[in-house]
């Protein structure tokens, strides 16, 4: 469940970044050139995802522990992903990766 919830949050705010005007973005994909001419959906939908992992977060873990695990993470992923994109160090597909991966390792773990 954290690693489904830490997926949607990272996805969000991914969204969010890439509508951003302040963000230096080189070589878009096609995916976050649509982000960036759709401001507005891509918004509503990053905003959805962030909350929707929120939810999910205080489901699994009570109202105070997930409130405060979703800011920590929050923050973690801001600063990855505002560090690591401009470098193109975040792929699609390093993502699915990692996603299987620790994904894995939760489910065999608990």
């Amino acid at each position: 469940m954290i690693s489904i919830t830490v997926l949607l949050m990272l996805s969000g705010f991914f969204f969010l970044y890439n509508t951003s005007k302040r963000a230096v973005l080189e070589l878009p994909v096609k995916v976050e050139t649509w982000f960036q001419g759709n401001d507005a959906i891509a918004k509503c939908i990053g905003i959805t995802l962030l909350l929707t992992s929120l939810i999910g977060l205080t489901a699994n873990l009570g109202v105070g522990a997930g409130v405060f695990i979703a800011f920590l993470i929050f923050m973690m992923l801001g600063s990855l992903v505002i560090l690591l994109a401009p470098l193109h160090v975040i792929t699609y597909k390093r993502i699915a990766i990692s996603f299987c991966v620790f994904l894995l390792l939760e489910l065999i773990l608990s």
